[in-house]
């Protein structure tokens, strides 16, 4: 699982893999739509779907599994 978000951009993305299959592939970029991805869905967006960044930040940060205080910045 990937997820992270970036509230000063704004910026949210989440990728789930399960035994070499993509299951949710989400990207969230506002300043920048034609890279926006919204590909595949979890059962638990039944109850809490996602539609955007916002999402995703909530998605990490109520997530107690991948959640952390602490994590790496990537810069390409």
């Amino acid at each position: 699982m990937f997820a992270g978000y970036n509230d000063s951009i704004p910026y949210g993305e989440l990728i789930i893999i399960r035994n070499g299959k993509i299951l949710r592939e989400f990207m969230d970029m506002p300043d920048d739509p034609e890279l926006n991805i919204d590909m595949g869905k979890l059962e638990k967006e039944e109850e809490k779907p996602i539609h955007s960044w916002v999402d995703v930040a909530s998605y990490v940060d109520e997530d107690s599994i991948i959640y952390s205080d602490t994590g790496w910045l990537w810069i390409q």
